[in-house]
C-alpha cells in the first residue's frame, strides 16, 4: 500500500505543478523577506500612532512625494543615480 504523502506526491506531479528544490528556497527566501518588511512596517506604523500621526495619511505623502508627480519621480531618480554613481567610484 502507497503512503498518503506518496499519493499527494504522485498528484502533483500529474497536475503539472511539482516545484524543484531551487524554487522552493527562492519562494522561501521571498516570503521571509516579504513578511519582514512587512513587519517592520507594521511596527513602524505602531510607533507613528503613538506620536500622534496617522500612519495612512504619512505613507500616502511619502508616496506622493516620491512617485506623485514627474518633478518628484525625476528628483527622486536624479539624488538616487548621483549617490549611487559615488559610491561605485569610492568602491
Amino acid at each position: 500500500m502507497i503512503a498518503d504523502s506518496h499519493i499527494g506526491e504522485i498528484r502533483r506531479r500529474r497536475a503539472g505543478f511539482y516545484p524543484s528544490e531551487r524554487t522552493r528556497q527562492i519562494a522561501e527566501s521571498l516570503l521571509i523577506t516579504l513578511a519582514a518588511i512587512v513587519a517592520a512596517l507594521f511596527i513602524f506604523m505602531i510607533f507613528l500612532a503613538l506620536n500622534g500621526v496617522d500612519p495612512l495619511t504619512y505613507f500616502k505623502l511619502v508616496w506622493r512625494g516620491a512617485f506623485g508627480t514627474m518633478f518628484s519621480l525625476e528628483n527622486m531618480l536624479q539624488r538616487a543615480s548621483g549617490r549611487r554613481f559615488w559610491r561605485i567610484c569610492l568602491t
